[in-house]
């Protein structure tokens, strides 16, 4: 028998709703603003990369803060009030110099709240539905950061700059409120639980192998993919000369994909566990970079931001449930903290490492290669080095791959009707005569009928 989603996931994917919109109708403008404001190129950089980095660093104090108080609620809601505010004031900058400072302090500020809410939901979550939850979660994200950049630019367009950046953080500031409001009325709290005994915060890393193991992979993985993520764009615009909104159109059909499959996804990690997803979704990843090469059209780079779309929707969730699972009692926290913070310093050190080298060769193919080589390698790494936790995880065997394909194609047909709406009356009614044989199946646990379509 299925198990039935808590009654607070609903106000937990609508408060991530409000927050992605807010995100995602300042994200995509923030260095244009810096730019107009009289940002040169290497205050830019700063503005892009350091908050990001001190935000992650940061989050090992906090989460030692969160330990000792024990209230993890009143942090996550204190993190969303702050970067309300600072947006609110961001939007009166007049200088550069005054929006690089506010997004440092908003960033070291707001990111107690990122520990304080991995272990609250952690607690919150049956081991068996994270998978699903983490899923509907990472949707109701992606739609609403689609929806912040479609209210931001036609708002940023018709206005005056000064009005429009102020109308723009002002919005974003009151919808995460909205959101706040929503995580602090249907959200339960949970207090921390004892921390293991003689432990301090990174004699808990080392001592958790998975963790240690995980944050060691992820980093390395992180690092493959951010020697070549930066320039990806970049080479578009050098080969093909392409404009803004064919590089807007991709993104979207990478975004579209994500949120088509988000749902199916949970199902399988749910299923069959964390680490064997993890594993094939990350060498999944590696052909993206290698087919932008490939290709003399932009056929291959239009096909890569669907492939990858659907594989990092399946990374995302299954190491997410990983992450949950592998850390416990009253260090939650401090192990979201560290992975969190390795992140980040990946994240900073890749497009470092992969501009070095292509100053050196002068060639941005090679990165693209090296990338899918090393993506590739880190992410089968995960299979040997990770052990599985989940205490429901089943074998695959042919059988269950055949039966899930099956589900999960269906599935993913459904999801796309519902975002296109533009399915034919007919092919309708096949997918529902397909969909009571699946129900069938599920049922006896038989596939053979495949044979006959």
């Amino acid at each position: 028998m299925q198990e039935e989603k808590p009654n607070w996931a609903k106000s937990y994917y609508l408060s991530s709703l409000a927050s992605s919109v807010s995100s995602g109708m300042l994200a995509p403008f923030i260095s244009i603003y810096a730019l107009k404001l009289g940002a040169n190129i290497l205050q830019i950089g700063l503005l892009l990369s350091l908050p990001s980095l001190a935000s992650t660093l940061v989050q090992i104090f906090w989460a030692s803060i969160t330990t000792r108080v024990g209230k993890r609620k009143v942090f996550v809601i204190f993190s969303g009030i702050v970067n309300s505010i600072f947006w609110a004031i961001m939007g009166l900058c007049t200088d550069s110099n005054q929006l690089l400072i506010l997004l440092g302090l908003q960033s070291m500020l707001s990111a107690i709240g990122a520990p304080a809410g991995s272990g609250l939901i952690t607690v919150l979550l049956p081991k068996n539905l994270r998978g699903r939850i983490i899923a509907e979660v990472n949707k109701y994200a992606t739609i609403g950061a689609m929806l912040g950049t479609l209210i931001a630019g036609p708002l940023l367009d018709f206005l005056s700059f000064r009005s429009g950046y102020f109308a723009v953080f002002l919005i974003a500031a009151l919808i995460n409120l909205v959101g706040v409001v929503i995580f602090l009325k249907g959200i339960p709290d949970a207090e921390v639980g004892k921390k293991e005994e003689g432990l301090s915060n990174i004699n808990y890393v080392l001592k958790n192998k998975n963790l240690r193991n995980l944050i060691v992979l992820r980093s390395l993985f992180t690092i493959s993919v951010n020697i070549a993520a930066p320039y990806f764009n970049v080479y578009l615009v050098k080969k093909y000369n392409v404009s803004n909104t064919v590089i807007s159109s991709l993104s979207i059909a990478s975004n579209l994909f994500s949120i088509a499959s988000f749902n199916l996804w949970g199902e399988v990690v749910d299923k069959y566990g964390r680490v064997t997803v993890l594993t094939v979704s990350s060498m999944l990843t590696s052909v993206v970079p290698v087919l932008w090469v490939l290709s003399d059209n932009l056929l291959l780079p239009l096909s890569s931001q669907i492939l990858g779309g659907v594989a990092w929707s399946l990374v995302n969730v299954a190491l997410s449930a990983y992450l949950m699972d592998i850390t416990y009692g009253g260090n939650v926290e401090v192990g979201v903290a560290f992975f969190n913070a390795a992140m980040g310093v990946s994240s900073f050190l890749g497009p470092i490492v992969g501009g070095s080298i292509a100053s050196c060769t002068s060639s941005l193919e090679i990165l693209f290669y090296l990338s899918g080589f090393l993506r590739l390698i880190t992410g089968a790494a995960s299979f040997k080095l990770l052990q599985e936790v989940h205490p429901h995880a089943r074998e695959i065997t042919i059988e269950s791959l055949v039966t899930s394909f099956s589900t999960l194609h269906l599935n993913f047909e459904r999801n796309i009707r519902r975002i296109i709406n533009v399915l034919p009356e007919s092919q309708t009614q096949i997918l529902e005569k397909i969909e009571e044989k699946v129900e069938k199946v599920a049922k006896e646990d038989k596939w053979m009928w495949l044979e006959e379509y």
